[in-house]
């Protein structure tokens, strides 16, 4: 991505943006090496109730794959690594981000396991509910409705 031009395909170590699916990272993984997963700083998990009902055995090895310390320096410029890279401790600086429809014991797991060092926000909406829109109000017989008949 640079000012110019932006290429939709590119070598994962080339990438300033790597938009995939779990099981398409877990099968790279299990191809060649994680290091391209090493620099990860913002990861969006959209749709983590949908992956939950699929394989979320998936999603864990991702993330448990993120910012682990590379084998190679792939061509990269060691004067721009972080010391906190180094330190090992990236993760603790990489923001997750995790959308889901409902809350769910899993996804609030996972969050625990990679919260920051500034912490975590949760943001849940309230529904009223439509069940009452659904189900339409039947009137009750006066026999039933009133105790003393």
């Amino acid at each position: 991505l640079t000012r110019a031009q932006m290429s939709l395909f590119a070598e994962f170590y080339h990438s300033d943006i790597i938009v995939a699916s779990p099981l398409g990272l877990i099968t790279k993984l299990q191809d060649s090496e994680a290091d391209f997963l090493s620099s990860i700083e913002v990861t969006l998990l959209d749709g983590a109730d949908v992956m939950l009902m699929q394989n979320w055995s998936h999603v864990k090895s991702v993330f448990e794959s993120l910012n682990q310390q590379p084998g190679a320096s792939h061509e990269q410029n060691l004067m721009r690594v972080r010391e906190w890279y180094l330190d090992g401790s990236a993760a603790r600086y990489r923001q997750n981000i995790v959308l889901s429809s409902f809350p769910c014991v899993e996804v609030n797991a996972l969050m625990r396991q990679c919260s920051s060092h500034a912490g975590q926000a949760k943001v849940q909406r309230s529904s009223a509910g439509v069940l009452s829109l659904v189900v339409p109000q039947a009137s009750l017989p006066a026999a039933v409705a009133s105790p003393e008949a």
